[in-house]
């Protein structure tokens, strides 16, 4: 599973904004009530993320660190989440075990207080610096150097791990690829320069090649799902939704009167909310 997608899908506001406007326009499959209570679910779930992934004072609102300007309002997401984590079950009634996000939260209250309130040391908590992403950051460094194995052998981790943690040279920063990308330019470790070829790390290590063949080019086929862009309301207004954001930055960019009424038509918008 691509951790990065799922997080996107789980705690994204506009997931959540497009879940009420397919229910407000009664799309097929959307026209449920529960479909609400889903956008609400991925709502609550994308404050407590902002708040959780804080990394500095010039955020606004929710995403910047914690502090006396807003505390109340995470305070107030803090308690949403308690509330519904400790009432959530499933159909046979048994409770739902997320321990961690709980745990999470009470940590930075507990921080926030000891660090912030009583002492005074800082004036705000930014969550980011001491997440645990940092970790999974360096974890996937040392898979990256082995072809992405998450077994290494013990050859394998060693000389990753000491490439990573003796040599001099330039930063280590986590990949695109991995389950966890950097939102800073926090250094987790120091890389030396010097790499080994690609014959040379199959000598060092003795990787054997290998290939990969499908019995039936048929297993590989996509089946394409044809779709009419103009008797598809959701289409229709998944462009507009695009077109609009492009307008408004090349309005804002454009100087030339008439360049920017040519921005503009007089047709009905196709998504209205």
């Amino acid at each position: 599973m691509k951790v990065v997608l799922a997080v996107q899908a789980i705690a994204s506001n506009s997931v959540s904004k497009s879940l009420r406007w397919l229910h407000g326009n009664s799309i097929d499959g959307f026209d449920n009530e529960d479909v609400l209570a889903t956008a609400d679910f991925i709502e609550l779930h994308d404050k407590l993320f902002d708040i959780l992934n804080s990394r500095n004072g010039l955020g606004t609102s929710l995403k910047s660190s914690l502090s006396a300007c807003n505390f109340t309002a995470c305070e107030d997401v803090f308690s949403k989440v308690i509330a519904m984590y400790k009432n959530l079950t499933t159909l046979d009634g048994k409770k739902c075990g997320f321990l961690g996000l709980l745990t999470c939260i009470q940590s930075v209250k507990t921080l926030y207080q000891e660090t912030v309130l009583k002492a005074a040391h800082l004036e705000s908590l930014s969550c980011y610096k001491f997440s645990q992403d940092h970790l999974e950051t360096f974890f996937s460094s040392i898979r990256l150097r082995n072809g992405w194995a998450y077994n290494p052998t013990p050859k394998q981790f060693r000389w990753a791990f000491r490439k990573l943690l003796v040599k001099a040279g330039k930063n280590v920063l986590g990949s695109v690829a991995a389950n966890c990308i950097a939102q800073d330019e926090t250094v987790v470790l120091s890389l030396s320069s010097a790499s080994f070829s690609g014959l040379e790390f199959q000598q060092q290590f003795d990787i054997m090649e290998f290939s990969c063949s499908y019995e039936s080019g048929k297993e590989n086929d996509v089946e394409n799902h044809f779709c009419t862009v103009r008797d598809c309301k959701v289409c229709s207004a998944t462009i507009a939704y695009i077109a609009g954001f492009y307008c408004k930055v090349l309005h804002s960019a454009l100087k030339c009167i008439e360049c920017r009424s040519a921005l503009k038509h007089s047709e009905i918008d196709p998504c209205p909310n």
